[in-house]
Parts: structure tokens; C-alpha cells; sequence
């Protein structure tokens, strides 16, 4: 939607909604997509001729918000089965993760973060770029051999605990029909958080440790024992990273064991991989047409909607205007804006 959407012999009826309403969307899609509500003022300025001062708007905008966010909160049962639903054929996914924005008075806290996608297998002409003539990824052995895809992707972010974001990730699964779909995954790294969102509700899914993540803690502890840029920890990296992506998990322990690094640490490492021994057989995935990597959530979702919008340099936030402002960023990156206003 662009700013030609209000025209000017246009002031008091936009596009057949009242102007009360129409002030609310420009005002709205300003806020969102602009720096701040001072550049939303001058757009609402611009385009349509009338005078309204920051605060003004800010008021008009954060009761479409806490409109938005009151109907979200209208959650559908967990666990309810509707008779005659046949399961569906699609692949679908949830990635989580979380990011930290700065609240007034409160320094920073975490926004928890979901992303409900669609698997699909990426193009035949993307196959033959990620593969060399020898159908071995380029670029190395140990990098990721996925040729899947995620598509048709919306979001639903939270500024609070688990239990106050699991009913919304919920929420967006059932919008989505994720429950009515064969094949379904839940990826994100190994937070314990993550790791009881998925036993209390996604335990018929596909639990995955994004790839990314994982090799993070084999990188981190090859630092820590051959030190920066060292050609031995490079090769014992890459191997254990082989290992790894074949599922080969007690070998990398008995390895992680073996470094001379303190108890405490390589006891941490390896119960890191052996807790998650079965959400990190990616080959296995892969063959299954499975995506490994939570890229989706952070960045589509932590970077895209929620940075994207609320850490900008210098933004402090309240509570209630971070919450008001999620709740519509949301909606906005999952291409529901136009649903948003049809109420």
C-alpha cells in the first residue's frame, strides 16, 4: 500500500471506510514501516492535508493496536480435534527464538519470537547452484545439504515468558493448520525453554537443533582448547562437524571429553550434544526433506520484524507501546495487513 491510497479530494471518506478509520491506517502503516512517529506525522501531513500532532496519532495508533492485540489474545483451545479433518499432506515447520529490546525503566528484555512455515523443495536450477558435478555440497563437506525451502511464512512475537508465549505460538500453529499436517518440525537451538515448549505441545513433531547453532558449540570449545585461527583446531572442527552432520553424537562427546579444558566445560559440551542427540540427525533430515537451520525466525523474524521496528538506534520503549507495536509489526510481516483492516 502506497501513500496514493489517499488521495486528497479524498479527506473525509478513504476508499469508502470513514475517516476516523482511514486515519488509523495511514497513521498505522506510517508508524510501522517509518523511524518514528514524527515521520509518520508528516506523512499523514503530506498526503493528506490535515494537521495532527504526535500525540495525538500515537493515541488514534495504539488503539487499532490494542484492538489487534485484544483479538489475538481470543486463543483456540490447545489439544481440541475437530471431527472429519483429514490430515493434510503438506510439510509444515515452527522455528522460535528470542531477541532483546530496551523498555523504559526496565532495561533490556526478551521478545520471544515464532515463525509458521510451509517446507517446499527448492527449484531444480537452485539444486545444480548448491551442488558441485559430483552432487557433494560447494563450498565443503561439512555445510548444509538441505534442498528445502520455507515458504508462506507469519510470525507471532511475544514480550513476556514462555507461558505467556506458548498460547500465542499455539495460536499461530492453528491459524496455519500445522496440527492437520502430516510431516511437521520444530526447530530453534537448544534452550531448555524451547526444549519444554516442545514436549507440552509439539511432541508429534519433528524436534530439530538448528545446524547453525550446534556447530556454534563445536566452534566455541575448539577456540577455547587450540585458540584463535589454529590449523589443528580447524581440522579437529571439521571433523567433528562430519560427525555431526552423519549423527554420529557419541563421537563428538567422547571427543568434546577429551579436550583439555576444565571439567565443568567439557562435561557442559557434552551433554549439550548427547541431551540432543535425536534433534541433531541431520542427514537424516535432509533425506527427509527436512530443513536444518532456523534462519526463518531470526532473520525474517528476530532481524526483520522485531529489530527491525523496535532497536533502532536510540529507541527506548514502554511496555504497553513494544507490545501494541508487535502485535502489528507481526501482521505486517506475515502479509495480513489488509485483514488487519478489514474489521
Amino acid at each position: 500500500m502506497g501513500l496514493g491510497f489517499f488521495p486528497l479530494d479524498q479527506r473525509l471518506k478513504v476508499a469508502g471506510v470513514s475517516w476516523s478509520k482511514g486515519l488509523q491506517r495511514l497513521g498505522t502503516w506510517l508508524a510501522v514501516r517509518t523511524g518514528s512517529f514524527e515521520s509518520a506525522v508528516e506523512g499523514v501531513v503530506e498526503s493528506i492535508g490535515v494537521e495532527v500532532s504526535k500525540t495525538s496519532l500515537w493515541r488514534v495508533v495504539q488503539a487499532r493496536l490494542a484492538a489487534e492485540a485484544e483479538g489475538e489474545a481470543q486463543l483456540p483451545p490447545r489439544g481440541q480435534v475437530v471431527a472429519g479433518e483429514p490430515k493434510q499432506a503438506r510439510k509444515m515447520g515452527l522455528a522460535v527464538d528470542g531477541v532483546y529490546i530496551h523498555l523504559l525503566k526496565e532495561g533490556w528484555k526478551e521478545v520471544k519470537v515464532g515463525a509458521a512455515f510451509e517446507i517446499v523443495p527448492v527449484s531444480e536450477r537452485e539444486k545444480q547452484r548448491r551442488l558441485d558435478q559430483k552432487g557433494q555440497p560447494q563450498g565443503g563437506l561439512a555445510e548444509v545439504r538441505e534442498m528445502v525451502k520455507a515458504t508462506a511464512i507469519s510470525y507471532c512475537a511475544v514480550l513476556g515468558s514462555v507461558d505467556e508465549f506458548e498460547p500465542y505460538l499455539w495460536a499461530e500453529a492453528c491459524r496455519r493448520q500445522l496440527p492437520l499436517c502430516w510431516d511437521t518440525v520444530l526447530i530453534g537451538d537448544g534452550a531448555e525453554w524451547i526444549d519444554g515448549l516442545y514436549q507440552r505441545c509439539y511432541d508429534d513433531a519433528i524436534r530439530i537443533v538448528d545446524w547453525y547453532h550446534a556447530c556454534e558449540h563445536l566452534a566455541g570449545v575448539a577456540r577455547q582448547t587450540f585458540g584463535e585461527a589454529n590449523r589443528q583446531g580447524q581440522q579437529w572442527l571439521d571433523k567433528r562437524k562430519n560427525q555431526l552432520w552423519r549423527g554420529e553424537i557419541e563421537p563428538v562427546v567422547r571427543a568434546i571429553k577429551q579436550l583439555d579444558l576444565n571439567s565443568a566445560d567439557r562435561d557442559r559440551e557434552a551433554n549439550y550434544f548427547r541431551k540432543h542427540a535425536r534433534a541433531m540427525t541431520y542427514l537424516e533430515f535432509c533425506e527427509m526433506g527436512l530443513p536444518v537451520g532456523s534462519g526463518v525466525v531470526e532473520g525474517g523474524g528476530c532481524k526483520g520484524v522485531v529489530e527491525g521496528r523496535l532497536k533502532r538506534v536510540g529507541m527506548r520503549w514502554s511496555r504497553a507501546g513494544a507490545e501494541n507495536m508487535l502485535a502489528l509489526c507481526c501482521e505486517y510481516g506475515s502479509g495480513r495487513w489488509e485483514r488487519v483492516w478489514a474489521a
